[in-house]
């Protein structure tokens, strides 16, 4: 469910609240809905996307969205309809209204040539709770219901001695009447519930193909590798930008069946890519267009990502432990045949160099034989396995820059390349220099380094 991914999934949330979702039902719809598998289904939504970014600068747009944002959750009402409950007049109310905004937001709809939804001819079942067809939201138990009816109200404008005995008469028969419409309409709940949900899709798919023109997202091919051209991170992005820092889009290509190995200097950005692909799988299979100028996506039974920042350490266990049972766990889910996207940043980094380069080593070796694609993070060279190995270019300075603590993210390259050997960048020393760190430590650093 989405909704439990926003905690696990960096940057998802962001995505999330940023839909110009104007119905707060559509909006819950979306936080309760599940990760689609159905390359089929995925399809079919991203057509409804694209359907819909044709339109989103037609100032009639705009129009259609102020009638979805009149919505109401009518959800339980109409399930006591279904059961065969009789409903009061304030439920007919919000039925009825419903029907009469559904109209208009069909009307829109077909005014914009926008037709992502089946309509459904609701006209019989609003004949049953506007039976004079004056088509106004308002309701209550009409005269034309009843000649009893009317004539009991009639009555009792002109005779006040028996006003009390009328008063009931006319109260039980309204109550057979509620009876009776409640009975009528259960004959066209299904047609309203397909309506009500086809609204609510209608709200999601216009909020995703807002969000894509305005953040710039693209349609993903789906496809047996996943391949991204100038990824991104939007919340990272927003963030930059907001500083004036520019943002670097990557490129990186996935084979399903070759872990990738990254390694690359502190500060060099695995990280942000790491949370970049698990993001934009997620978005993908969630049914968004996703952040890149083009993308290719192989599906998946769910997103993992291990950091030894955001394991779960309670229980007295050491961050090591609590990483390595996260790892366990996703073992568990392989070995119960779930296919996930893994991302693991910097593991087994808490322990020594020897046994956390065995450790990698192993995780990969053991994805690599069970077909994962995974994305494994490491700053050990010794790590000996069969895996695709890349490396981030990190700092790029020409001779006469100034490089300060201030400045130092400008020089840095955060594209992956291959590389053919373990061998991890020496750029810790440089780094901590350019930051400022007491020359005393960085010379006897620079010292060590040569003996």
């Amino acid at each position: 469910m989405l909704k439990q991914d926003l905690i696990h999934i960096e940057g998802l949330r962001y995505i999330v609240e940023d839909l110009d979702i104007r119905s707060a039902v559509a909006r819950r719809r979306v936080l309760e809905q599940g990760w689609i598998v159905s390359s089929e289904e995925l399809e079919r939504r991203f057509d409804h996307i694209s359907a819909t970014q044709r339109i989103v600068d037609d100032p009639r747009f705009e129009s259609l969205k102020t009638k979805l944002s009149q919505l109401k959750d009518i959800h339980s009402t109409l399930n006591l309809v279904s059961e065969g409950g009789v409903v009061n007049d304030t439920d007919f109310f919000m039925i009825k209204s419903f029907i009469l905004l559904y109209e208009d937001i069909i009307g829109w709809c077909e005014q914009l040539e926008l037709n992502i939804v089946n309509y459904v001819d609701l006209s019989s079942a609003l004949s049953v709770l506007d039976p004079d067809g004056h088509k106004v939201s308002a309701f209550r138990i009409y005269d034309s219901y009843s000649d009893e009816l009317k004539r009991l109200r009639d009555e009792l404008k002109n005779n006040t001695e028996r006003r009390d005995d009328i008063f009931e008469l006319i109260s039980n028969c309204e109550d057979v009447i509620r009876c009776r419409l409640s009975s009528e309409l259960q004959w066209y709940v299904s047609d309203i519930i397909s309506a009500y949900n086809d609204v609510i899709y209608i709200d999601i798919v216009s909020a995703l193909a807002e969000q894509a023109v305005r953040l710039g997202f693209v349609r993903p091919e789906l496809g047996d590798k996943t391949c991204y051209r100038d990824l991104f991170q939007p919340e990272v992005k927003k963030v930059l930008q907001g500083r004036g820092v520019e943002y670097q889009h990557i490129d990186i290509d996935m084979i399903a069946t070759t872990p990738i190995l990254l390694t690359g200097a502190n500060m060099g950005g695995k990280s942000v890519l790491l949370q970049s692909v698990c993001l934009s799988q997620a978005m993908c299979q969630y049914g968004f267009y996703v952040p890149a100028s083009s993308a290719v996506v192989e599906l998946c039974d769910g997103v993992v990502y291990i950091s030894g920042d955001k394991a779960d350490a309670k229980g007295g266990l050491s961050s090591f432990a609590a990483e390595m049972l996260a790892v366990n766990r996703v073992v568990e889910q392989i070995a119960d045949g779930h296919k996930p996207l893994v991302a693991i940043d910097e593991l087994a980094r808490t322990t020594n160099p020897v046994e956390g380069a065995a450790i990698v080593g192993a995780v990969v070796e053991y994805f690599s034989e069970n077909r994962i694609r995974s994305l494994i993070a490491t700053h050990y060279g010794d790590v000996r396995c069969e895996c695709c190995r890349l490396r981030i270019r990190g700092l790029e300075c020409r001779n006469g820059d100034v490089v300060t603590k201030d400045n130092v993210q400008r020089y840095f390259n955060y594209q992956p390349e291959p590389v053919t050997t373990g061998e991890v960048p020496h750029e810790a020393l440089r780094i901590a220099t350019i930051i400022g760190v007491n020359r005393d430590i960085t010379e006897k650093i620079e010292k060590l380094l040569t003996i």
